[in-house]
């Protein structure tokens, strides 16, 4: 029981740091995307370096991850309802928070923590296990309301980014859909651009030919 609580915490920690350092990534608006003629005049190095910078921070503050984290430390901070008093938190384990600069980060007093399993084992495990009847997620364990908080942050990002699948052509989500927008508005423009060009190319000869007349 220790050793997975322990394990927990540490997978919780590398959770919340990774999300984290994704919002606070450095954002470097001078490097735009390479066009495939400033490809050509740069080596792969070059190019590697470059995209690395264009990629840096296109998550930093991003509301949907903001919210993520968000849900995440809530629900590691709350109280479960329903449950002896003694062992109703992850506080009551000795499991807490350290300075806020940590942005959610647990700490662990592992004397605190053995001693709670060898009171009330049972008790500990509703504490991360417990799921509820009624829907309430204040009578959900810690670990049950992390999955689900996870799965709908799952949903959210996949609703507006979409999703990497090989079962699926159609991408609905929000940004497939810009792209299916723009790549039809490009198609669009290019069609109208070969009709000016044969305008053009029309008025052109007729230019000639008229020159030639006149000659």
């Amino acid at each position: 029981i220790f050793q997975t609580i322990m394990d927990f915490v540490d997978l919780y920690n590398e959770t919340i740091a990774k999300i984290n350092s994704e919002l606070n990534e450095e954002r470097y608006r001078d490097y735009d995307p390479l066009t495939d003629t400033e490809r050509e005049e740069l080596d792969e190095d070059q190019i590697e370096k470059w995209t690395e910078k264009a990629k840096s921070g296109l998550l930093k503050s991003d509301t949907i991850l903001t919210g993520i984290v968000g849900e995440l430390r809530s629900d590691v901070y709350g109280f479960v309802d329903g449950l002896s008093s003694d062992y109703d938190s992850l506080a009551d384990l000795g499991i807490t928070t350290g300075d806020y600069t940590e942005q959610g980060k647990l700490y662990v007093d592992e004397e605190e923590l053995r001693a709670a399993i060898e009171a009330d084992p049972e008790a500990i495990q509703k504490l991360f296990t417990a799921t509820s009847d009624d829907g309430n997620d204040k009578n959900e364990g810690i670990a049950v309301r992390l999955y689900n908080d996870v799965l709908n942050g799952i949903s959210n990002i996949t609703e507006k980014a979409g999703a990497e699948t090989d079962y699926s052509l159609v991408d609905n989500s929000v940004i497939g859909k810009r792209i299916k927008d723009i790549d039809e508005r490009i198609e669009d423009y290019e069609d109208k651009l070969e009709l000016i060009e044969e305008r053009y190319w029309n008025q052109y000869t007729a230019l000639e030919e008229a020159i030639n007349t006149l000659n």
